[in-house]
């Protein structure tokens, strides 16, 4: 009878573990369309237009790997890729369905991690909650910023928890390594994951371990800045700008806490409002970074070294976008597109408080507490980006429709601007059949 009653609990709590996943894919499923935005027509379309093109062996080799604004995308394109070959065509819906699955590798690897042993489902379900919902709505809802954005993360919470939690294993040490790889093979912030993983091989006393990943980094850190060298961006760090630096690193940690300028709710809203929504981000990073200093104090590294880790990934990911995204994005760090690592931080706080606090009344307080955050969070996003969703989508089909008659009217390139217009690289693409424009756009 008690093990009748466990299971039908246990049910209980995977049903409602997968209720926020199974409806963000629907709403992901009703909202998405088969149209490319922004990147797409430069990651996918025009990388297929060129490998079509290619004759031989190499030149379709170095496409694959060919460098867009000095990162290496060989994931999306290598994706795409094979879409066209199985399919005869590429569909940016399926693209995003395959891009947004990489949030359900994030959370099992995490849950996967998180050492927690009676109940573990139910203190974990916060997490859930958390990371299912829309405030990176501008993630979700484009093909190549999926795969991304939330593949990079992905790829690199799988790879430090095969390295970390898997000890003795020349399989588990492999996975690791290819996961890596292909973690910075997605974005160049992934190398952040492969280095946080050697302090903690060390600190384990895997010396070998340890050896094998420092040969593995420092050979991908040459091979990746040596192949096909190309102008971006570029990092420059200005000493007199180190108090926006700093300011900018806690608001980005904050990042959920705040609404960019571009959000009706600052359009509509009191100047006090306004100003709590500008100040809240910057708060909300000084107590989480206070919190993790706090954990560091207690050496909890010790007790979890795979969720310590991926705090690390988090902190080096603020200060690097502190650094090199500070002239863009109108200097705004609470913007749509950083919000999948940054409300990593907020799980990682819940999932570690847990782990830490010794008192089971007080574990409960906590859950309780997160619940209530965590479901209110998610309910609060859906109400907030449903409208910006549905006005993005009216304003894609329209301009499709629109260049159907005039042959104008597409997203406007930043990159490469070389390479031709959105408009010219759709229309090769629909010459080479490489991509079908939906009929019942509406």
């Amino acid at each position: 009878m008690v093990n009748k009653k466990f299971s039908l609990q246990s049910s209980a709590y995977w049903l409602i573990f997968i209720l926020p996943i199974l409806v963000f894919f629907l709403y992901l499923l009703v909202y998405s369309l088969n149209l490319p935005y922004r990147d797409d027509y430069t990651i996918t379309l025009l990388f297929l237009n060129h490998f079509v093109d290619a004759h031989s062996i190499g030149e379709k080799i170095n496409l694959i790997f060919h460098k867009h604004y000095g990162q290496i995308l060989f994931y999306p394109h290598i994706v795409s890729l094979i879409m066209y070959k199985v399919a005869g065509f590429v569909n940016f819906k399926w693209l995003m369905f395959i891009g947004n699955l990489g949030l359900v590798a994030i959370i099992f690897s995490i849950y996967k991690g998180f050492k927690f042993e009676k109940n573990k489902v139910l203190f974990f379900l916060p997490a859930v909650f958390l990371l299912f919902q829309q405030m990176y709505s501008e993630g979700i809802f484009q093909a190549n910023a999926s795969m991304g954005n939330f593949n990079i993360v992905a790829f690199g919470v799988l790879s430090l928890l095969f390295i970390v939690n898997y000890r003795n294993s020349w399989l588990f040490l492999i996975l690791a390594l290819v996961s890596g790889a292909l973690s910075f093979l997605t974005q160049v912030n992934g190398f952040i994951f492969v280095i946080v993983a050697m302090p903690i091989l060390f600190f384990q006393k895997r010396i070998q371990d340890g050896i094998i990943w420092a040969l593995f980094t420092i050979i991908s850190i040459i091979l990746y800045f040596s192949f096909e060298p190309q102008t971006g961006a570029g990092i420059s760090f200005n000493f007199q700008r180190i108090p926006e630096y700093i300011t900018y690193f806690f608001t980005f940690i904050g990042n959920n806490f705040g609404l960019n300028e571009g959000s009706s709710y600052f359009n509509s809203s009191a100047s006090l409002l306004k100003t709590i929504f500008q100040i809240l981000p910057l708060i909300a990073g000084v107590i989480i970074t206070g919190y993790f200093l706090f954990l560091t104090f207690i050496r909890y590294y010790e007790k979890n070294p795979y969720i310590y880790g991926l705090f690390l990934f988090l902190f080096l990911t603020a200060a690097s976008a502190a650094v090199m995204r500070i002239d863009t994005d109108g200097g705004q760090p609470v913007t749509s597109r950083y919000r999948v690592v940054t409300v990593l931080f907020l799980i990682l706080s819940y999932l570690s408080l847990i782990e830490i606090i010794t008192k089971e009344q007080w574990k409960r307080v906590v859950l309780a507490a997160g619940l209530v955050f965590a479901v209110g969070f998610n309910i609060f996003a859906y109400c907030l980006k449903t409208s910006p969703i549905k006005q993005h989508r009216m304003e894609l089909v329209s301009s499709f429709l629109n260049w159907q008659k005039t042959g104008k009217g597409l997203t406007q390139l930043a990159w490469p601007k070389e390479e031709g217009t959105s408009e010219s690289i759709l229309a090769d693409s629909i010459k080479r059949n490489i991509y079908k424009i939906p009929k019942d756009l509406k």
